[in-house]
């Protein structure tokens, strides 16, 4: 069970904004203006996030995570690694494209 109901629906729904590759960033930017209640819920469940704050696990990575079963199940492509936007906990991170 997710933490967020029906979060594979809103996930695609926030892909299907774009016609060309998108990364994890461009998702999460789409989903916490649509999903504002869920990205508060993420960040009261695991901060923040991003460089410098402390926790392994954040509302990113969760994104990032259910990005990752979408692509593994034919959802959507994984395409390669890209470069992470300056803050990021990480230094790469997921390019898709829808099918």
């Amino acid at each position: 069970m997710s933490i967020i109901v029906d979060i594979y629906d809103k996930l695609l729904i926030c892909c299907e904004q774009f016609s060309n590759n998108f990364t994890t960033a461009d998702v999460i930017e789409v989903f916490r203006q649509r999903h504002p209640k869920d990205w508060d819920l993420l960040q009261q469940m695991y901060g923040k996030g991003g460089k410098g704050n402390g926790n392994n696990y954040s509302p990113y990575v969760y994104i990032g995570q259910m990005l990752g079963r979408m692509s593994r199940r034919k959802i959507i492509v994984f395409r390669s690694w890209a470069k992470a936007p300056e803050g990021w906990g990480n230094g790469v991170i997921m390019e898709f494209s829808p099918h």
